[in-house]
């Protein structure tokens, strides 16, 4: 009992040692603090987890990023492109006559005025009657992207063929719109560049397998005709 009185001296007529008591309070009183500051904590991560799910972008909703992917056009510009594409555009060089072999004549909501049989007969616009009656668009460069915006229904993408640079006006437009705007060369042989051009569009509209089909009867009849000219 000695060495504990020397330890912990009692004051004069305490018959319990002060400083004992002391600690006990302070011990209280931090661990009174030390449950608010985790009760609050708390109510922090509650409403910071509540409020990062409501402003999670909803992947299930049409238009989201769910929605659409990202593609590489020939011109090296990486364009984010729809999932889904009912409306579209085809101009310049090719355009048309690609999306027309792949299948999609039925998604063209509007056509250069070259795209007639008084200006240039095409067996694409004989399987296409329809392009006939939607001669709205100027040719090439001179196209009216304004037209172009207010065509009803608005196309959800725009084929350009050709996109030089005396496009980048019309292309930066129609982009800025909301519209946008795969860029395509204007290949003028079967090759590597033609297989590019057949293989993006397909990816882009939807259509991979016919591209697929398109480019095999292609290079079958070609390697035919090769084989019967052999000996010329």
């Amino acid at each position: 009992m000695s060495n504990i009185k020397r330890h912990w001296p009692e004051a004069a007529g305490e018959s319990s040692p002060g400083p004992p008591a002391v600690k006990s309070a302070a011990t209280g009183q931090g661990n009174s603090e030390s449950r608010r500051f985790l009760a609050l904590a708390a109510v922090v991560i509650v409403i910071v987890s509540a409020l990062a799910l409501a402003y999670r972008p909803n992947l299930d909703v049409p238009g989201t990023v769910a929605d659409h992917h990202l593609v590489t056009d020939m011109y090296g510009r990486t364009v984010r492109v729809p999932g889904e594409i009912n409306h579209l555009v085809a101009i310049g060089a090719q355009a048309l006559r690609l999306v027309s072999y792949l299948g999609c004549g039925d998604m063209i909501v509007a056509t250069e005025s070259r795209e007639s049989p008084n200006f240039n007969a095409k067996s694409y616009m004989y399987a296409n009657p329809r392009y006939a009656g939607m001669n709205v668009l100027a040719n090439s460069a001179l196209t009216d992207m304004e037209t172009i915006l207010a065509l009803d229904p608005r196309p959800d993408l725009v084929i350009m063929g050709e996109a030089t640079s005396s496009w980048q006006t019309q292309l930066d437009l129609l982009e800025a719109a909301g519209i946008p705007v795969v860029g395509i060369l204007n290949v003028q042989r079967f090759g590597d560049l033609c297989d590019e051009q057949m293989r993006l569009l397909g990816r882009v509209l939807g259509r991979e397998e016919r591209a697929g089909e398109l480019l095999a009867y292609i290079g079958a009849t070609i390697d035919d005709l090769s084989t019967r000219v052999a000996g010329i």
